[in-house]
């Protein structure tokens, strides 16, 4: 009887940003994890919850760096690169991607989020589906308000939502 083999979790790195050096995880499917390198053990943290081997392929994350680059350098405001949503609850994965859609440079509440999942009374699910975000949805840190990165970077964050 064979075991079946888990696909591998990629990692690499995205250094020398306007906001700092991340880390990056991607599946074959897409992007799974972005955090930042400072906060390294929970990055290994929430990989090791996906129970999939990791395996160190800065090459493979080439193409997810190459466009949050560009984004945090203020030369793209739309990503083409694929997300992996199977790590998401169905609930996160329908509240992520609404968030996903809002349009570059505007922003939304939870409650308004909420209620175009038509969920209106979840708006508390959407603060906990917006916990898990930080793993994943850099690219929406413009459209929804990220209490938790302004804290870390403080005036360097603002400085780059005036700019988007």
């Amino acid at each position: 009887m064979k075991t079946k083999v888990s696909p591998p979790i990629y990692i690499g790195e995205l250094n020398g940003t306007p906001l700092g050096d991340f880390r990056l995880a991607a599946s074959d499917l897409g992007l799974v994890a972005i955090e930042w390198a400072s906060a390294q053990p929970e990055f290994d943290s929430r990989l090791a919850r996906f129970k999939r081997p990791i395996q160190p392929n800065q090459k493979r994350l080439a193409p997810y760096a190459k466009q949050l680059r560009e984004y945090l350098n203020g030369k793209r405001t739309a990503f083409t690169i694929p997300i992996d949503w199977t790590f998401f609850t169905p609930f996160q994965r329908e509240a992520l991607q609404a968030v996903f859609r809002i349009p570059y440079g505007e922003t939304r509440t939870y409650i308004d989020i909420a209620r175009e999942i038509d969920r209106p009374h979840a708006y508390r699910a959407m603060g906990a589906a917006n916990a898990t975000r930080d793993s994943l949805s850099s690219s929406a840190r413009h459209r929804w308000q990220t209490p938790r990165l302004r804290r870390r970077r403080g005036i360097a964050h603002k400085r780059m939502v005036v700019k988007t």
